[in-house]
């Protein structure tokens, strides 16, 4: 059976994905002489094309964890974070195989300073970014561009996908 885990960029977390469909991950495509730019992974699940971008500057590895907590609150984050859905995007929409499948954008953000009023502050903010709005007034849009969007924690990730959890990478 292939190895359908998704690690972090530090190695310090993963999750285990055998019980997705599929796992894709772009960066080693996407990033190579083009401007496009990618989520961390993308899920297929029976019903479902879930998108995630992972942050988590609470682990040692992370360097100079104050500017993040500042970087968060930015224009240009929200912008970025929502032009990794973008980008992603034009690639599943390629994908004849995903037509029909609702399309859901997690971003899991583990930072002392991102409580769960900060969560929602941020969703708020990155939502406004993505395409729910665009897909109301274009005409002749077949088929949603996005479903859902949430900022969450990686307590409540694991609550949301038990299948699904985040976790230490040990070993």
């Amino acid at each position: 059976m292939e190895q359908k885990i998704f690690i972090d960029e530090n190695g310090v977390y993963k999750i285990n994905c055998t019980s997705a469909i599929e796992l894709i991950e772009l960066h080693d495509y996407y990033n190579k002489n083009n401007l496009l730019s990618d989520v961390d992974f993308i899920m297929i699940l029976d019903e479902d094309v879930i998108f995630v971008e992972y942050k988590n500057n609470t682990i040692p590895e992370v360097k100079n964890p104050k500017a993040f907590e500042k970087k968060i609150t930015t224009e240009d984050h929200y912008k970025k974070i929502a032009r990794k859905y973008y980008d992603s995007l034009i690639y599943i929409r390629h994908r004849k195989s995903l037509t029909g499948k609702t399309y859901k954008y997690y971003y899991i953000l583990e930072c002392d300073k991102a409580d769960s009023v900060m969560r929602k502050r941020l969703a708020t903010k990155i939502k406004k970014k993505l395409p729910f709005e665009l897909q109301t007034v274009i005409p002749n849009i077949d088929e949603a561009m996005i479903d859902d969007f949430k900022v969450v924690n990686i307590e409540e990730w694991n609550k949301l996908f038990p299948s699904f959890k985040l976790e230490q990478n040990i070993g």
